[in-house]
């Protein structure tokens, strides 16, 4: 029973800030564009938007001053695979059963942010290197 409960709130620590990105609080419910970017070995210093002088990055630029951007973030772990499960299931890497960069993600247990999203008729896509493992 507590394990239940637990889950329950642990899904919505992941589903009220995507919540209050999505729709306006006080204005009717719109559906808006939700685009999670995860780039390895990507510090925030390497884009022209946090202001690298040298390199530009004209299109991360734009995505992230019509966006959301984070100037406060970190990495729950030091390995790709454990960092990506984490992210996108709001969990710590050990509670996904990702821990290191061979483990097969899995779905049993784990519900994701895409997951979540369907729910509110989102339709939701993973483009790239996933490291999903299984």
């Amino acid at each position: 029973m507590k394990i239940r409960l637990f889950r329950k709130i642990q899904g919505i620590g992941i589903i009220l800030p995507i919540a209050f990105m999505v729709f306006n609080c006080g204005a009717p419910a719109t559906i808006r564009n939700v685009v999670v970017i995860l780039a390895d070995d990507h510090a925030r210093h390497v884009s022209g938007l946090y202001g690298n002088p040298i390199i530009q990055t004209p299109n991360i630029d734009k995505l992230a001053i019509e966006g959301i951007t984070f100037h406060n973030a970190y990495c729950n772990a030091p390995i790709c695979s454990a960092s990506r499960q984490s992210l996108l299931t709001g969990k710590y890497p050990h509670a996904t059963g990702v821990n290191l960069l061979f483990t097969p993600f899995p779905d049993e247990g784990n519900i994701t942010i895409a997951e979540h999203l369907r729910l509110y008729n989102y339709k939701t896509a993973i483009i790239g290197k996933t490291h999903w493992n299984n």
